[in-house]
């Protein structure tokens, strides 16, 4: 896997604040259109029933998530709710981008992803086994990612390059952007 450009921290920090930080805000408020237009530009509304949006904010808004198993348990939720579009009995990708809406420390398992990674993408619901082939990638880049912002002076242009989430972030959108 090559290793991240300075491309990649500006692409992810364009796209923050161009983009996630007022649906962020918005969803961190409880706004509802943030939230659908999070779950549009996230690429996962198509994994819900039309008009279920705020069903889901719901559900989400008071929904525990402080560990990886809770992206499964969203999950299993939504299901049992009956908001899934179509034969959907799970919405593991759905979920853990939902989750991190709320906190940033969930890891974003994406089909794109699992791919880069050379995950068995049959086993779509093991996010236990994602999160530690994600956190063992991530490891091998984070030095590089900490050069960059050093020898760029990122910090000069804006503090968030020093958060670890935003970092993680970073890294997640490399993925899908590898070639």
């Amino acid at each position: 896997m090559k290793e991240i450009q300075i491309v990649d921290l500006l692409r992810y920090y364009v796209c923050w604040n161009d983009t996630e930080k007022v649906l962020i805000e918005g969803i961190q408020n409880y706004d509802l259109k943030a939230f659908y237009n999070y779950l549009v530009y996230m690429k996962i509304i198509r994994n819900f029933k039309k008009g279920s949006a705020n069903q889901i904010l719901e559900i989400a808004k008071t929904f525990d998530n402080k560990t990886a198993e809770d992206v499964c348990r969203l999950s299993d939720k939504l299901y049992s709710k009956k908001v899934l579009a179509k034969n959907n009995k799970n919405a593991l990708v759905a979920s853990s981008k939902i989750l991190w809406a709320f906190n940033h420390d969930r890891i974003i398992i994406d089909s794109i992803n699992k791919k880069k990674l050379k995950l068995n993408t049959e086993n779509i619901n093991d996010y236990s086994e994602f999160c530690s082939m994600w956190v063992k990638e991530y490891e091998r880049q984070r030095n590089n990612i900490d050069k960059i912002i050093d020898k760029h002076n990122l910090l000069k242009i804006d503090a968030i390059f020093a958060e670890e989430w935003f970092k993680k972030r970073v890294f997640d959108l490399y993925l899908i952007y590898l070639k």
